[in-house]
């Protein structure tokens, strides 16, 4: 019969004989004890077990002294103690590696989709994108031969299934065909300007320097504001745009929450769970949760159009469905 904090091993915790036992296997109740020197590592592999059950928010196994280590709690009774710390730490162990092993191969996968959708497209050379994955949102790095093609790698990377966020990093190297000089681009964009139908009798304005193209003026709304923006896609020799086109709504926006959300509702290629709009002045903040960075995308088209909006507050969360929900919808 065991006595209350005697050692396991059945002497003295302080005894030479206790310290040279061999103990592998031992049946234990509450508040027992075993000698700290009698099994190798044990107050280390007790330790990692009591911060283990912590982190699940269950009460500590193990009280750890200097010489000894006591059991606590009765749930851990009748379980060796060097077992169940070298178990579950090991357990824990296998199981942080797989998830990293998973999580890496889960994004290797994902680099060689958005690798293959980005070679599909005949518009965009892609021999020099390189795709990278952290998880499942991506980030596009190399080079591409123009504005259009930078455009068009971040909306194809978008498009694939699975990914929540892209980050563009791509340069432009023209190619020499392509180089415009900036008086030529300026020419260029204000014909472009000239001829979109339904713009404000003061169109807005467009500046160049070394390729970079800045868009200065006043629009009606944040719709025809991004129209402005993609007229400038496919123009040679463009290397980046500065959008600093000024929204002043001229209706009233006391309807905004209600047409935006009948808007995603009439829309077939928007599945939004728990949508919420929230209107303050002339910003409107949209709420939710989609599958797709397309749907992303198109919920804040959406919020552009909005009636008496000038900003659109992006909160939406990006949540990649299963198979098996693509499949149900």
């Amino acid at each position: 019969m065991w006595h209350r904090h005697s050692c396991l091993c059945g002497v003295s915790p302080d005894s030479r004989d206790c310290k040279r036992s061999r103990i592998r296997g031992f049946g234990l109740s509450t508040d027992k004890s075993v000698c700290a020197t009698s099994v190798p590592g044990l107050r280390r592999q007790a330790g990692r077990l009591n911060k283990v059950v912590r982190n699940a928010g269950v009460a500590e196994p193990f009280a750890m002294s200097p010489n000894r280590v006591t059991i606590i709690t009765p749930w851990i009774r009748r379980v060796p103690v060097m077992m169940a710390a070298m178990q579950v730490s090991g357990a824990i162990s296998s199981c942080s590696k797989a998830a990293v092993m998973n999580q890496q191969h889960a994004g290797t996968e994902l680099e060689r989709i958005v690798t293959d959708e980005l070679r599909w497209d005949p518009r965009l050379d892609a021999s020099k994108v390189v795709v990278s994955a952290d998880g499942a949102s991506v980030t596009l790095a190399g080079s591409v031969r123009s504005y259009f093609e930078r455009c068009r790698a971040e909306a194809l990377a978008r498009g694939v299934r699975g990914v929540v966020d892209v980050q563009n990093a791509l340069d432009i190297r023209l190619t020499i065909g392509d180089y415009r000089t900036d008086s030529t681009l300026e020419r260029l964009a204000t014909d472009i300007l000239e001829s979109l139908p339904a713009m404000p009798s003061e169109r807005p304005r467009v500046t160049v320097c070394d390729g970079w193209l800045t868009l200065d003026g006043v629009v009606e709304s944040a719709a025809r504001k991004r129209t402005i923006e993609n007229a400038f896609l496919h123009i040679a020799g463009i290397r980046g745009l500065t959008n600093r086109i000024d929204i002043v709504p001229r209706s009233k926006n006391a309807e905004a929450k209600r047409a935006f959300e009948e808007a995603v509702s009439r829309s077939a290629h928007l599945t939004v769970a728990d949508l919420h709009a929230e209107v303050s002045g002339a910003t409107i903040a949209v709420h939710g949760t989609v599958g797709s960075c397309v749907e992303h995308d198109a919920l804040l088209d959406l919020a552009c159009c909005a009636p008496g909006i000038a900003q659109v507050e992006d909160h939406i969360i990006v949540r990649p469905r299963t198979a098996e929900q693509v499949d149900a919808t």
